[in-house]
């Protein structure tokens, strides 16, 4: 082969390889993580802990939820589910102002008074009495974005109670809301959470909550919670960046803070439906 055909081949190839050169591969990623709320307690059947509740800021107005079906609190402090608990029992008190020191009713933890519960005699004085009338329900929100909450009455059940009772009485009753306190690892039934946590509001645990409100109030939709944080705070699981909303419901008779036996039977119930929701 002569030179000419060499230097030829050389440049034949020199081209193929020029072209091979030239080929475009083009890697363009987008990274696009949208607010996450996600919200954990109990679901219809009871069982504890779930999540139950997974939101997505994805620009429809308050998110979309991604997980159907119902979900229910459970007893502050507890991961008993109020589906099974709310009818079993009447709510606790705390017995106050025995000479042995005051003591909760509920014995056994479940959030209920019942035959479950038992305890010792007590003393009486004259100033013997009841306090912390108050059912108390939680559930639990981990998030990467603020998030706000709503509360509307879905259901009031008037049932058999003391005589000229009406549904006036709701004004006895209120809502305070409130985050349990934040910043260490705690745990509900055996189940621990929040180590890596902080509060949903920059101002602490306690703000951003709406003042303590009737519940009359909440016969319409009502923000009562407004947060400017996530709750996760440092790398966790899901528990680990959760923290604990916690409802009370006091009963206040006239003066009398908290039940009094001049009160009669109570014995009504109200559906409160929370919904939270990334402004």
């Amino acid at each position: 082969m002569s030179p000419i055909s060499r230097l030829s081949l050389a440049t034949v190839l020199a081209s193929s390889l020029a072209q091979l050169a030239q080929a475009d591969v083009v890697a363009d990623p987008t990274f696009n993580i949208d607010g996450i709320v996600i919200v954990w307690s109990a679901d219809a059947a009871g069982n504890a802990p779930v999540a139950v509740d997974f939101i997505i800021a994805d620009g429809a107005p308050d998110g979309t939820d991604i997980i159907a079906g119902d979900a229910f609190t459970v007893v502050t402090g507890s991961l008993v589910s109020t589906a099974n608990n709310a009818s079993s029992g009447a709510f606790p008190f705390t017995v106050t102002g025995t000479p042995g020191g005051d003591f909760n009713t509920d014995t056994d933890g479940d959030g209920t008074l019942d035959g479950a519960d038992a305890f010792s005699a007590f003393a009486l004085d004259a100033d013997v009495g009841f306090a912390n009338a108050t059912p108390q329900t939680s559930f639990y929100v981990a998030s990467n974005t603020a998030f706000n909450i709503s509360a509307e009455i879905t259901d009031v059940d008037l049932g058999p109670a003391f005589p000229g009772f009406s549904a006036a009485v709701l004004n006895a009753v209120s809502l305070v809301m409130e985050v349990a306190p934040v910043g260490a690892e705690r745990t509900d039934g055996g189940f621990s959470y929040g180590a890596s946590a902080q509060p949903p509001h920059s101002g602490g645990e306690q703000a951003g909550f709406a003042t303590p409100l009737t519940l009359p109030t909440l016969l319409a939709p009502t923000t009562v919670f407004t947060g400017n944080q996530r709750t996760a705070a440092t790398p966790g699981s899901i528990a680990d960046q959760s923290v604990r909303f916690d409802l009370s419901y006091p009963i206040t008779g006239g003066t009398v803070a908290g039940y009094d036996l001049s009160l009669g039977l109570l014995n009504f119930g109200v559906t409160v439906e929370y919904t939270v929701f990334v402004p």
